[in-house]
């Protein structure tokens, strides 16, 4: 634990940064509905070998769902690929602002029309995310779509110290990193507001 929090290190296949056994009973049949219903979480790694997009929804029991909906070698084309899919208007594109990702947000952003805008997590949302994606799997509020190479990445993921907390490092797979922007982004969405009530007298309700 200490080595994984405060050196950034690798860790073994068998000493995973989250709890594996309760991610592997998080597995359900998910239909993503349409992206302009979900959040949608990007990441490219930080050798520049892969790239991901997952997407985060809420289920109507109240957990939040991950799938996974692109990971791709092809990172030279991948900012226009994230383009593509804010075409389909979700509800808000996320990455963190940190490592690869921003300088690919910053090209994202100039190609966007000007009505549209990428969220930058800042590292307090980074750490905000990064705990509650685990306490997440821990409780068992977020369900995913059984994807091997999402399950790869979570399994494998490492952290980093964050002060005197901690965060998913750059250094972890691009599908990891993408779906803990993906449920940040889904968890920091402002709360709707009820329309007002207006009583009209003679009118019943």
């Amino acid at each position: 634990e200490w080595q994984r929090a405060f050196l950034n290190l690798w860790v073994e296949a068998h000493d995973p940064l989250f709890d594996m056994v309760a991610w592997g009973g998080l597995g359900a049949d998910l239909t993503a509905p349409r992206l302009s219903d979900c959040v949608v979480g990007f990441s490219q790694a930080s050798d520049r070998s892969r790239a991901a997009v997952v997407a985060a929804w809420v289920l109507p029991d109240g957990r939040r769902a991950l799938k996974l909906v692109v990971s791709t070698a092809d990172v030279s084309s991948f900012a226009a690929r994230l383009v593509e899919i804010d075409e389909q208007g979700p509800i808000a594109l996320v990455g963190d602002d940190g490592g690869l990702d921003r300088p690919l947000i910053d090209q994202v952003r100039r190609a966007l029309p000007s009505h549209r805008d990428v969220t930058a997590l800042t590292p307090k949302d980074w750490v905000l995310g990064s705990t509650r994606f685990a306490a997440s799997i821990t409780d068992g509020t977020v369900a995913h779509a059984r994807d091997d190479h999402l399950t790869a990445a979570v399994s494998a993921a490492v952290s980093k110290p964050m002060g005197e907390a901690w965060a998913v490092s750059h250094r972890s797979r691009p599908e990891v990193v993408a779906a803990v922007a993906a449920l940040r982004g889904l968890d920091a969405r402002p709360a709707p507001v009820a329309a007002p009530y207006i009583y009209v007298p003679g009118m019943s309700a």
